[in-house]
């Protein structure tokens, strides 16, 4: 809730007279909880996606604009797809920042990650990824644009753990179907790509919040907010936006605003 109201807060005196929505979904607490955090990321896209549907049946002569961070992007590329799916355009444009989702749903042509692809040769996961989510874009009136930040500690830490903790502690790849294991021999194959993806499949690419260079759906801006706003490889940056002190992101905000079309290049 803090987070949301100094983005609220902070577009508001970069000129932004709009209304606000922060959205939240019960994510755990802890890294080792991370694939679990992550399907429910993907289930709560349905809450997400009636909402926003919701807010543009109130407004259907407004501009709506989402800007995700980390693993709110999750939520967010779920909701396209609902929203894609059921051949909807609720939002406008949708900004993502660090956003902690294979660079691969959004990009065919992004270089593989070399430590996944040895992983892989130790054991073998299903390539769920790759252009999961379809045409996005086609799901917004206007355009995704990524705020990235190459050296961002917490997406070096995902990368960790989509090593290490794929398939996580249950799940398995067996005979080219991944499953829940229930005991010995026993096995159930699983059928929903969002726990396949949670749960066993590796990524082959960096996270599209730390990759350089991702296109595909993704056409507004491109920030490097390592580049143009200074960020590193600290804890606090993977939130800076949040967390630095206003003289240091008034700029940032005044990008994010106009990324999601929300203000105008002068201050009124």
């Amino acid at each position: 809730k803090n987070y949301a109201e100094t983005l609220f807060k902070r577009l508001y005196w970069q000129g932004y007279r709009g209304r606000f929505a922060g959205i939240n979904w019960p994510t755990l607490l802890h890294l080792d909880d991370y694939n679990q955090s992550e399907y429910i990321a993907f289930r709560s896209a349905a809450g997400a996606a009636a909402f926003l549907t919701e807010l543009r049946s109130r407004f259907p002569d407004h501009s709506i604009n989402v800007a995700a961070h980390s693993m709110g992007n999750i939520v967010m590329m779920e909701t396209l797809k609902l929203h894609l799916a059921a051949g909807r355009q609720d939002i406008d444009n949708y900004v993502l920042m660090e956003a902690a989702v294979p660079a691969q749903c959004y990009d065919a042509a992004v270089p593989w990650h070399s430590p996944f692809l040895a992983a892989e040769l130790i054991y073998t996961t299903p390539n769920t990824y790759q252009l999961y989510p379809g045409s996005i874009q086609n799901a917004l009136r206007g355009e995704m644009s990524n705020f990235y930040n190459e050296r961002d500690f917490a997406l070096g830490s995902w990368v960790v753990n989509q090593t290490l903790l794929k398939p996580s502690y249950g799940y398995g790849f067996i005979n080219g179907n991944p499953v829940l294991i229930r005991q010995v021999g026993q096995y159930e194959t699983l059928s929903d790509l969002r726990e396949v993806m949670a749960f066993v499949a590796r990524p082959r690419t960096l996270a599209v919040g730390a990759q350089v260079g991702v296109g595909g759906v993704i056409a507004g801006d491109i920030i490097d907010l390592r580049a143009v706003y200074g960020f590193e490889d600290t804890i606090a940056d993977h939130s800076g936006q949040f967390t630095r002190n206003i003289q240091q992101v008034t700029t940032l905000y005044r990008q994010l605003g106009l990324s999601l079309g929300v203000i105008e290049l002068e201050i009124p």
